[in-house]
């Protein structure tokens, strides 16, 4: 029995999200078909082009359980090595589901606003610190000018002087509180996919 798989098989087999990469070596010549659109996995050439890609699944961290030295080099074949095959396949294809299913249920968490993009929470997180700022510096300065009258201090450089160092102060703490949020959330992000890594 010989061991022969199709395109849609052969990229299930690979963790391939479609038959683009295999119909391109196909084009190539590096992946050769019979006339009923089978590929050989017997065929030398058929093996050397799946090694190489077996390889770069496996370095991507997909677990592709088939060994071609099982796979006779003479024609014939053997039913051990279409079974491995075949469980090989369904192991795929359990995963491409599982994967699939994950996919949804983030889209759908998305969806419910349960989930949001970084790169939005750090675009709220600054916009509240730039107001917060605009803000506490209007109200800093006014305060200031208050202070300097309620006490006699009429120097305009002395004035000048009390609002600068008020607001550079105030600026530090927000911009200090700037980076300590950001930090937090790559941190929680870090967190979240190392959970998700794991499931």
């Amino acid at each position: 029995m010989n061991v022969t798989l199709n395109r849609k098989q052969l990229a299930e087999l690979l963790r391939q999200k479609d038959t683009s990469n295999i119909r391109q070596a196909i084009k190539r010549g590096s992946l050769i078909e019979d006339k009923n659109k089978l590929i050989d996995l017997q065929n030398p050439a058929n093996r050397d082009w799946l090694e190489t890609q077996i390889q770069a699944g496996r370095q991507k961290g997909f677990i592709i359980d088939i060994d071609l030295n099982d796979a006779p080099a003479k024609p014939g074949g053997d039913k051990n090595t279409h079974q491995n095959i075949n469980d090989e396949l369904k192991r795929a294809r359990t995963e491409l589901v599982r994967e699939q299913i994950q996919t949804a249920q983030l889209n759908r968490e998305i969806a419910f606003g349960n989930y949001l993009k970084t790169s939005n929470i750090i675009e709220a997180v600054k916009i509240y610190l730039d107001q917060t700022m605009n803000v506490a510096n209007t109200n800093l300065s006014n305060a200031a000018t208050r202070f300097c009258q309620q006490h006699g201090i009429k120097n305009p450089e002395d004035v000048i002087q009390l609002k600068s160092k008020l607001t550079d102060t105030l600026n530090l703490a927000i911009e200090s509180g700037r980076d300590e949020v950001l930090k937090s959330v790559e941190r929680m992000v870090s967190e979240q996919i190392e959970k998700l890594a794991t499931k």
